[in-house]
């Protein structure tokens, strides 16, 4: 009660500041010292911090993090132009599934997820969160606390324990891995006669990166942490909130920042969307790949042949990783029990193995998973696989080598033709 009345005070006095045109002077209150609160709480876009606030809610608006409709506008200060619209669904945050406690509101609303991190331990041995004031959708304060740390660090960095058993501690990115994770393990999934629908479930990044939960070939070895974690200072945010432009003199907001894109608004099939966000994914690798062409398909050199689609001569390991995938979506899309698709719309034939980059079929686009199906257990191993690859939606970036393997010994288990070297 006397924190409300300290809080209740102070917003009275900087409401009557105001008023009378002053700005409100530094306060100290819940370690707050010296933070001023016009910095943030003020209808003038030309400071720093409103500018600021401004730029990173345009840029959030846009990502997958946010709930609803989303219109994407040049930044510009005030209200949209009309005539630079772009309308999109937003995430899964607020659906009626997910709101009724249990796993899903720790990841899918506010309160739940500030919730989970305030108990501890891995996400999926806290218990039921129940939501006293209806759920609120992902926001700036799910991820950040600035009212009681005084500025916008992230909400918790401490190591993160996944459910699969191994520790994801590589930076800022540490926040992300808490929802970033497979919410089941392939060892508890593969026994028996396993369904289609017991996969990892969405957004399996850590998972990805760590370079674990596969099926596990026997008698073979996997490449493990990606570099991609280890070799950057901050995993995750290293890239992903890579920043090209000067948000306040620029007006596109398809790359990087609070948006977290490193690909076209809504997902867009090939990577930047456009000549000049494409230009600054090249600038964002080049920053270590030093060796690289000027396209995005250029920046890691030539590899053998994996999937056997090049005639056994060395080409380009994302195409060849691509391949692999796409011949194991044919083998699930046309064997019983076929626990795969065609999605809705699609021009994909569901047989012809697509030729990059002249063709490509992308997950949720032109395949999807069917009804689930009872499989059999090598099929269950294989799928198994191929949906941890699907469900990281980097297309193998976020971990190439682990992604090549885990799909190359999932074709070898179907009896799928590839190449004679498996990768390494």
């Amino acid at each position: 009660m006397k924190h409300r009345g300290t809080i209740a005070l102070l917003l009275a006095l900087a409401g009557a500041a105001l008023l009378i045109g002053c700005k409100p002077t530094a306060v100290g209150v819940n370690g707050m010292a010296g933070l001023n609160c016009a910095n943030c709480h003020s209808g003038n876009s030309s400071t720093a911090y409103g500018l600021a606030v401004l730029q990173n809610e345009a840029e959030y608006n846009q990502g997958g993090h946010y709930n609803g409709t989303r219109i994407l506008t040049p930044y510009i200060p005030g209200p949209p132009s009309s005539g630079n619209t772009y309308v999109f669904q937003g995430s899964h945050a607020l659906s009626n599934s997910q709101i009724g406690g249990g796993i899903c509101n720790k990841c899918h609303t506010d309160q739940g997820f500030v919730t989970a991190i305030a108990s501890g331990g891995n996400f999926y041995s806290v218990g039921a969160i129940v939501e006293n004031n209806g759920p609120l959708p992902p926001g700036c304060f799910t991820c950040h606390n600035p009212h009681v740390t005084g500025n916008f660090t992230p909400r918790i960095q401490s190591p993160v324990t996944i459910l699969s058993g191994g520790t994801y501690n590589f930076g800022l990115g540490n926040l992300c891995a808490n929802c970033h994770q497979a919410r089941a393990t392939a060892a508890a999934t593969l026994v028996g006669t396993p369904k289609s629908g017991s996969g990892p479930h969405h957004s399996v990044q850590s998972d990805f990166l760590l370079g674990e939960n596969n099926w596990v070939k026997p008698a073979q070895s996997y490449a493990g942490t990606s570099p991609h974690a280890t070799a950057t200072a901050d995993s995750c945010v290293s890239c992903h909130h890579y920043d090209p432009y000067p948000r306040s003199s620029n007006s596109d907001l398809q790359l990087g920042g609070h948006g977290f894109y490193l690909t076209g608004v809504g997902g867009a099939a090939t990577f930047g969307g456009g000549p000049a966000a494409q230009k600054d994914v090249v600038v964002l690798c080049t920053s270590c790949h030093t060796s690289a062409s000027p396209t995005f398909e250029g920046i890691h050199p030539t590899v053998p042949d994996w999937a056997n689609i090049n005639g056994g001569n060395p080409a380009d390991p994302l195409v060849e990783i691509r391949a692999l995938r796409d011949k194991l979506v044919i083998y699930f899309i046309n064997t019983p029990p076929k626990p795969m698709k065609l999605a809705a719309g699609t021009s994909w034939d569901g047989s012809t193995l697509p030729v990059w980059p002249t063709t490509t079929i992308e997950w949720n686009r032109d395949f999807v998973a069917a009804a689930s199906v009872t499989l059999s257990l090598v099929q269950a191993q294989s799928y198994w696989n191929l949906q941890l690859f699907n469900e990281d939606r980097s297309e193998g970036i976020h971990n190439p080598v682990f992604a090549a393997q885990i799909l190359y010994d999932a074709c070898v288990n179907l009896g799928i033709a590839v190449g004679a070297t498996r990768p390494s």
